[in-house]
């Protein structure tokens, strides 16, 4: 959707029923200015959330009337921002959500989902894995992983150290000339980091395996 998309929207759905609410918030505030004041404020967060309306009556989206005598029936175990009391006591300003991380979750959400969903997106990360972890393996002893429990082994963040500082400062210099960046370990524990984030192509985890084997063999 985009905003002008957005904007159909709105009007489609929520325009035919401004007048409705103006008259209604005119006869709740008694007062025009606050009336006008109370559908605006309405107004501009339907139109700012207008992509989570999933359907049903939009003026109880818009806008929530609740007895104040049943404030108290709230239950202490309701969060804040679920609880109608908390609310009214801010104004309706409680809280802002955070709607750009909800909408970049919704974004990852969508592209694990093309991916074939959760297992597919598992099965890939192991593969990927499998190759590094093949490399340090085979490599004799020139590579040590720094987790000696293989079943424990992660397959997002690959550790693994070299036999001196000096061949892992020049694994990473050369590892950078071939494409592959920030693999240098985290400084108190030194070594090397792989990071094999569900982004990270299978390409791409071969490609570090491959030069793990020629540096090996280069430098052992």
């Amino acid at each position: 959707m985009d905003e002008a998309s957005d904007q159909a929207r709105f009007t489609e759905v929520f325009v035919p029923y401004l007048v409705d609410a103006f008259r209604l918030a005119r006869w709740l505030a008694g007062s025009r200015a606050d009336a006008e004041d109370i559908v605006q404020e309405a107004s501009m967060r339907a139109f700012k959330n207008i992509r989570g309306f999933s359907g049903g009556n939009p003026r109880a989206w818009v806008l929530t009337i609740v007895r104040k005598d049943l404030y108290e029936r709230i239950g202490k175990s309701v969060p804040k921002i679920w609880s109608f009391k908390a609310l009214a006591e801010a104004k309706s300003c409680l809280n802002t959500p955070p709607t750009f991380g909800v909408y970049f979750l919704l974004e990852t959400f969508k592209w694990l989902e093309g991916q074939g969903g959760l297992a597919a997106v598992e099965k890939r990360n192991a593969e990927k894995a499998g190759l590094v972890y093949g490399a340090i393996d085979a490599s004799g002893g020139f590579y040590k992983g720094t987790v000696a429990d293989k079943a424990a082994r992660s397959h997002m963040n690959l550790t693994f150290l070299l036999p001196s500082e000096e061949l892992t400062d020049k694994f990473v210099k050369e590892a950078s000339k071939a494409g592959m960046v920030a693999l240098k370990g985290y400084r108190t524990v030194g070594g090397i980091r792989a990071s094999m984030y569900n982004a990270m192509p299978v390409a791409g985890a071969k490609a570090l395996a491959d030069f793990m084997g020629t540096f090996a063999k280069a430098n052992g």
